[in-house]
């Protein structure tokens, strides 16, 4: 079972992250003690197990973000419930995905922090002044080989590295979505005509849909990105 958080420390902790850092996915306080109560009534957020302090805290957000959006979806009019009856499992869905993609980005990021990338450059340099200083041509060509190695070696850090980058954005954007979906929502709830109403819930519908798509797209690819560095691990242990 999800271990629950003590109310004041999680608040606690966010405002102390926020000050420090001004990461994005730290929540306001005001904003971030409803929901808070809100999760600790319902017995927590089902975070990835293994989060590190800084991915604990940005999983709660897009959580909360997720769970502030299936709130205000719960107050829509009567007129509007049929139009948006699947919005609430592909909201879940999305909720799902955005935590196992909190988890891929702190396994790609765990991945490029034990790249060494300063080691291999060093080892490569040396490769290189050991083939250019070399008598030997045969051994001079063997230097260029092994430096060569390491080249591709940083090589492939330098994609994972981009990698990262890519899916820190992907994040990001999934978090500001989430909140603009959640807007629209709020719009239709204050809709008076009925043509008003049929429009926003169908923006709603194409939106969630449409992110529903977009977050399972980048799901796919993020898992096999996530496994090159698996089968590399499993090769060197077999």
């Amino acid at each position: 079972m999800q271990r629950l958080f003590p109310a004041a420390g999680l608040l606690a902790t966010a405002g102390v992250t926020a000050a420090a850092t001004h990461e994005w996915w730290v929540l306001g306080l005001g904003a971030l003690a409803s929901v808070v109560l809100a999760l600790l009534h319902r017995g927590g957020p089902p975070l990835p197990p293994g989060l590190d302090a800084a991915h604990r805290e940005r999983a709660l957000t897009l959580w909360s973000a997720k769970e502030q959006l299936a709130a205000e979806l719960a107050k829509v009019p009567e007129s509007a419930r049929a139009m948006l009856a699947m919005s609430a499992p592909q909201l879940e869905r999305i909720g799902a995905q955005a935590m196992a993609l909190v988890a891929r980005h702190q396994e790609l990021q765990s991945y490029l922090a034990h790249a060494g990338e300063a080691a291999l450059t060093e080892e490569r340099d040396r490769l290189e002044r050991l083939a250019a200083q070399s008598p030997d041509r045969a051994a001079s060509e063997r230097y260029h080989d092994a430096a060569k190695v390491r080249e591709g070696q940083l090589a492939d850090a330098a994609a994972l590295r981009g990698h990262v980058a890519r899916l820190d954005a992907e994040l990001a954007t999934l978090q500001a979505k989430l909140e603009a979906v959640r807007l629209q929502v709020l719009t239709l709830r204050s809709a008076q005509a009925d043509s008003e109403v049929a429009e926003s819930s169908q923006r709603v519908t194409q939106d969630l849909t449409g992110l529903s798509q977009e977050i399972g797209a980048i799901s796919e690819s993020f898992a096999e990105l996530a496994e090159a560095p698996r089968q590399a691990q499993r090769t060197r242990s077999s």
